[in-house]
This record gives structure tokens, C-alpha cells and sequence, in this order.
């Protein structure tokens, strides 16, 4: 199980089934709608996943046609996506988690669009 919440704790969601990978993508969307050089991701299975409590705080913005990036409306903290390309699938944003039982167990990692930040020249140029 996944649970989670926003920063402001306005609004909080649980996924019964995520799915075992997570996902790091260095897409210029992921860098820009997150403010970091990529965005952490896990999958859960839409219909396993829940907003548990301030729903009417969700807003929804259509970053490509077809996929919606859900924040609270209070924090502006980015929580999940959901899209037209993953119908069945929920895309949660791992700052967001509080609570992730399949890490006790391991999860796989993957890195999407790596070749994108060297349109990011700043990463991997700050020195101690």
C-alpha cells in the first residue's frame, strides 16, 4: 500500500496496488512541473487508488493533451497524473509518499529520457 499527502496536508490519497518500478524521468515536463532534475515516480493501478480526503482542493492542469498533473490547489504540491496513454494506471509523485510497503520488499528503478538533461546544463554542476 501507498499513502500519501500534500504538503500542507490538505489532501492525502492511498493506491492498494502500486506496482513494483519506480520511475525517474529526466523528460523537460517532469523537470519543469517538479522544479528538480527529474521527476520520482511509482504506478498504481487506477482503480486501487483513492483520494482519501481533499478532493475538492485537487486541481487538474493538461501539461500534453491527454494528461492531466494533479497538485493541491493550496501548497501547489504535484501529486499524481493520470492520462489517456495509461488509462488503467495512476503516475504518484514519490516527494509526495508518507507510507510505501513495497520498498520492505525492493522495487525496480528506471531512468526515462536520461539524454534530456543535457538540455538541463546546470545538473551535475554544482561542486562542493
Amino acid at each position: 500500500m501507498i499513502e500519501g499527502s500534500c504538503l500542507c496536508g490538505a489532501v492525502a490519497y492511498r493506491a492498494f496496488e502500486p506496482l513494483r518500478t519506480v520511475t525517474y524521468c529526466h523528460c523537460s515536463y517532469c523537470r519543469k512541473s517538479s522544479g528538480a532534475a527529474f521527476s520520482a515516480n511509482v504506478r498504481a493501478k487506477r482503480g486501487s487508488f483513492e483520494v482519501t480526503h481533499g478532493s475538492e482542493h485537487v486541481l487538474a492542469y493538461e501539461s500534453t493533451p491527454g494528461k492531466l498533473r494533479c497538485s493541491c490547489e493550496l501548497c501547489g504540491s504535484q501529486l499524481y497524473a493520470v492520462g489517456d496513454k495509461f488509462p488503467d494506471e495512476v503516475i504518484i509523485r514519490l516527494g509526495t509518499v508518507d507510507r510505501f510497503d513495497e520498498y520492505a520488499h525492493g522495487v525496480e528503478e528506471r531512468h526515462l529520457f536520461p539524454e534530456s538533461e543535457a538540455n538541463a546544463p546546470w545538473v551535475g554542476h554544482w561542486a562542493p
